[in-house]
């Protein structure tokens, strides 16, 4: 006998753990890669700490390495 219980068939939803699943198709990452990272972006660009300038500079220059990649563009 599983001594786990199933996720899935517990009876109440507001305890049962959530399943997350990583995507297996290399642009869904991509996508979700660039989603976080202008996330990021944004969230820096509002505070005036030299930091978090930086920090934004760093996310916006790793959007434009994702997106001028030859494999995106495909």
């Amino acid at each position: 006998m599983n001594s786990h219980p199933d996720p899935y068939t517990q009876a109440d939803p507001e305890t049962a753990p959530i399943v997350y699943e990583q995507p297996l198709n290399e642009r869904m990452r991509t996508f979700l890669r660039l989603e976080f990272l202008y996330t990021q972006a944004a969230y820096h660009s509002e505070s005036p700490n030299p930091w978090s300038a930086r920090a934004a500079v760093a996310s916006l220059l790793e959007i434009l390495a994702i997106t001028g990649a030859r494999r995106f563009a495909q």
